[in-house]
Parts: C-alpha cells; sequence; structure tokens
C-alpha cells in the first residue's frame, strides 16, 4: 500500500515549476530564454515578409532594369519568395498560438496564485469545510487546463519544426543564389573593392574621378591656349607660325580633353550605379543568409523550449491528478489520524503550488502582456530590426 503521507505532487511540485522559470527568467531578469527567442523570431519574420518577392520590386532593391542580364536574378526572386512565404506562415499561423498559449499560462497562473479568490486557496477552505466534491471539480477544472495547455504546447512545437523545414529549403536556395553572386563579376565583393578603392587603385570610382579632373585642367589649359596665341609664335628652329594653325593645334587638344572627360564622365556614372546594385545584391543577400541561419538556432531553441514547456504543462496535470485521486480515496477514508494527514499533504501542495505560481507571475506578465513587437511602417532599414533585437539580448545579458 502506498504511503498516504507522501505525494509525487508534492516532490515533483518545484522541479516541473523551476524549468518554468528557467524559460521565463534569466539570472533575475524577467526576459528569460523564451522571450528572447520568441522577439528574434518575430523580429526575422517581420524582416522576411519584407523582401521583395515580384520582380518589379527586387529591380527597384537592386538598382537593375533588365535582369535577364543577370543569371543570379531568377534564384535570388525563387530564394526571397520562399523566405517570405516561411516567415509569413510563421507571423500568420504560428505566433498568434503562440501568443494564446501565453494568454493561458497567465489564466492558469493567475487563478494558482495565492491571494483572495486564488484556486488553491478556495481548494483548501473547500476541504477545510468539508466540501470534498467540490475541491475535486475544482482540481478536475485545473488539470483539464494544464491538459489543454500541454496539448497546445505541442500543436506549437510541431508548427515550429514546419517553420523550420521551410526555413532549411530556404537557406538551400540562398545558397545557390550565393554561388552564382560569387560567378558574377558585376556584383562580386571583388569588384566592390575595386569600385571602392581608392584613387591610386585602378578602376575605382575615385581613380576616374582623378582622371576626369585631370581631363579638366588639360582642357582648361588648352582652350586658354587657343584663344590667347599671338598672331605668331616662335618655334625653336622651325621659326615663326601662324596664330590659327598653333590655334589649331590647342583647340583639337582641347576637343579630345573633353571627349576624354565625358567619356570617363560616363564611367563613374556608370561605376557608381553598378557599385549601388552590387552593394545591394551583396546587402540584401547577406542580410537573408545570415539571418536564416540565425532564426534556424532560435527557431531549434524554440522547439526545444515549447516541448520542456509541454512537458512541464503535462507534469503539472499529473500532480494535479495525484493530488486529486488523494482526496478522492480520503473521501472513503474512515480512519481520522490517515484523513488528518492526507489534508495536511494537499493543503501543503495548494500553499506551496500557489507561493511558486505567485512568484513567476511577474515574469509571466513580462512574457505575455506585449507579446508583439512594434515596427513602424515606413521603417523600411530591416538591418535595424535585427540590430534592435541583438541590442535587447545584450542588453538582457549584461543585467545578469
Amino acid at each position: 500500500m502506498a504511503d498516504p503521507f507522501t505525494s509525487s505532487a508534492v516532490d515533483n511540485l518545484d522541479p516541473t515549476l523551476t524549468e518554468f522559470e528557467s524559460l521565463l527568467t534569466q539570472n533575475g531578469s524577467r526576459r528569460g530564454k523564451l522571450w528572447l527567442a520568441w522577439h528574434y523570431l518575430q523580429v526575422f519574420s517581420t524582416y522576411g515578409v519584407r523582401l521583395p518577392d515580384t520582380e518589379a520590386s527586387l529591380k527597384m532593391k537592386l538598382n537593375i532594369d533588365a535582369p535577364a542580364n543577370y543569371p543570379f536574378f531568377a534564384s535570388m526572386l525563387d530564394s526571397y519568395q520562399q523566405l517570405k512565404q516561411a516567415c509569413s506562415f510563421f507571423l500568420k499561423e504560428t505566433f498568434p498560438k503562440v501568443v494564446r498559449l501565453g494568454s493561458m499560462l497567465k489564466s492558469f497562473a493567475r487563478d494558482a496564485s495565492n491571494g483572495d479568490g486564488a484556486i488553491f486557496v478556495v481548494i483548501t477552505d473547500a476541504i477545510k469545510n468539508g466540501d470534498t466534491a467540490g475541491a475535486i471539480e475544482l482540481l478536475t477544472d485545473l488539470q483539464k487546463k494544464a491538459v489543454e495547455n500541454a496539448a497546445e504546447a505541442e500543436k506549437i512545437a510541431l508548427m515550429l519544426s514546419d517553420y523550420s523545414t521551410q526555413l532549411i529549403a530556404s537557406e538551400a536556395a540562398l545558397k545557390r543564389t550565393d554561388d552564382q553572386l560569387s560567378s558574377d563579376i558585376r556584383v562580386s565583393k571583388e569588384r566592390i573593392a575595386e569600385l571602392e578603392g581608392g584613387s591610386d587603385v585602378t578602376g575605382s570610382i575615385e581613380n576616374l574621378k582623378l582622371l576626369m579632373k585631370s581631363r579638366k585642367d588639360e582642357y582648361d589649359q588648352d582652350v586658354i591656349a587657343a584663344a590667347t596665341t599671338p598672331t605668331y609664335v616662335w618655334i625653336p628652329i622651325i621659326g615663326p607660325i601662324a596664330a590659327a594653325i598653333v590655334a589649331g593645334i590647342f583647340g583639337d587638344k582641347a576637343v579630345k580633353a573633353l571627349e576624354q572627360y565625358h567619356e570617363l564622365q560616363k564611367k563613374v556614372e556608370d561605376g557608381t550605379n553598378e557599385l549601388k546594385t552590387a552593394l545591394a545584391t551583396q546587402g540584401i543577400q547577406n542580410l537573408a543568409k545570415d539571418g536564416v541561419s540565425g532564426v534556424l538556432e532560435h527557431t531549434q531553441i524554440a522547439i526545444d523550449q515549447t516541448n520542456v514547456i509541454k512537458n512541464a504543462w503535462a507534469s503539472i496535470a499529473g500532480n494535479l491528478d495525484d493530488v486529486k485521486d488523494k482526496l478522492v480515496n480520503m473521501s472513503s477514508e474512515t480512519d481520522g489520524t490517515v484523513k488528518l494527514k492526507t489534508i495536511g499533504v494537499i493543503e501543503y501542495y495548494a500553499k506551496t503550488a500557489g507561493e511558486r505560481w505567485a512568484e513567476l507571475m511577474p515574469a509571466v506578465l513580462e512574457l505575455t502582456d506585449n507579446p508583439y513587437i512594434v515596427v513602424d511602417a515606413n521603417d523600411t532599414d530591416v538591418s535595424t530590426l535585427i540590430d534592435k533585437i541583438k541590442e535587447e539580448m545584450n542588453s538582457t545579458a549584461a543585467q545578469n
């Protein structure tokens, strides 16, 4: 016969709630691993749904007119469409369920916390007043909530796994795009380095500007020379030459210098546009590629944490079932001493559970009161979004 004065519910209570606490808090901070993971996923998904996913929008983003001239364009468009679809799935399908699970957690925590009307206080009062049936009914309702929460967490873990699968497919598509970018000299990192080089780097924009200045100076001098030539000029050995001939020579030089100036000016304009396209291409690609890598990591963390939550709710449901069984058995117990000690175990569980849930309540509220990130509708600098969540994470780590 099992010892009626001990309870697995009492033994399991603290480890179970400590699991919750490990996700909700972090070394004294109310922003724990769960808060950070969910916010990071939101930030990246918000970025993902802003990716250009039409030919027109990608052309505008990359500053190109003829995408057929860029072999990577079709692959890039396909990878961004996949990534946007995955992020849309998270924001529209998965995260609302996360918010609902958070609301369920908050509802349970409020019911379970100590205070007037708290469920465990009511259960204890019912037992003291001899209303065992009422106490059992309340425990059954509470247990049902825990079971529902566990089931909801399991659904979310499966949806996160689906999200992860979509992200992995997107990552593979981004890798194909990356390979094509590396082989296209116009948007390669080497070409960017060349165009951004100093005036001493042949082919750089600054070098072309320096040559432009040189041709402009040469043109100005030739124009002056052509305009101020005297009637005759003395050329050693040859003798005097008519001014018209000299002016013609300098005038021709001026024309050629001006032509070279305009050619260089066109090269500077083309190079500037080429650099703009290359920087935009590499920038959006690197952000997408690095972002996917980071979000895959945080998605797996979220999956693991959601499974911890699911198991914790299952454990809580089991704990409440154990308490309920003791109440059921107590209702038919004839030994007064056994009945009193059983009541003592149940009351201790109820008191301890209420206190522990009350301790967790501030962190629960931190997680659930403002679950959605706020993004300015006019903010198109997606890298800022990633930086913001990293700042939050670093700030939280520094506080700890």
